[in-house]
């Protein structure tokens, strides 16, 4: 075989490769993003203790993975590929750009939202604080077992604590429709994330 077959030979498997690990980490985000999902339905419908259960499940696992939990906040897709939870449990509700739960609290979180907007949003919104709690019982759930430096276990309770209080502060306003109170969910949402990923890169 010549250079130039071993190299086109090389490329191919090595693409073959690449999409094998792109389907593999598709397929790995869905099952993550459909256990966030099953510990927001048990919180919607006021199954705390079900919720903690859950999460501690998750958190448990041997290929436990705490980026893909992290990627649930993204947008709903990225490419053509199914990524995050997404704003509400479908997509359309939300222009496609915002149509991600980082992106979307921090736009709230900086510029507020308009009544018609949440008029139009409430259901989704309330659904995102849902999502929200469901990803801070996981993080609660998989705390570190001493401290590091300034990573701190207490801070990492702290921030896991705070961030399903604001989710559900967020589902709260959403409910009323209060966009005061939501922008105010919205800013501790982003101050708690901030500050985990700040020590806890």
């Amino acid at each position: 075989m010549n250079k130039t077959k071993v190299l086109w030979a090389a490329g191919v498997g090595l693409a073959t490769l690449i999409l094998a690990v792109s389907n593999l980490r598709a397929a790995t985000d869905e099952k993550m993003n459909a256990q966030i999902n099953n510990i927001a339905d048990m919180l919607e419908k006021g199954d705390a203790a079900g919720a903690k259960k859950a999460a501690k499940v998750i958190a448990d696992d041997k290929d436990f993975d705490l980026e893909l939990v992290m990627w649930a906040f993204k947008l709903r897709t990225i490419k053509g590929k199914a990524v995050g939870v997404g704003v509400g449990t479908k997509a359309g509700v939300v222009k496609p750009e915002q149509d991600g739960i980082e992106v979307k609290i921090e736009l709230i979180a900086s510029a507020g939202i308009t009544p018609d907007a949440l008029k139009k949003e409430a259901a989704a919104l309330a659904r995102t604080g849902y999502v929200v709690s469901a990803v801070g019982h996981i993080t609660d759930s998989k705390r570190p077992e001493k401290d590091v430096g300034k990573a701190k276990v207490k801070d990492w309770v702290e921030w896991s604590d705070g961030l399903m209080k604001a989710g559900a502060e967020f589902t709260a306003a959403a409910k009323a429709e209060n966009a005061g109170d939501l922008k105010k969910a919205a800013n501790k949402i982003k101050q708690n994330c901030d500050s985990c990923h700040t020590v806890f890169k």
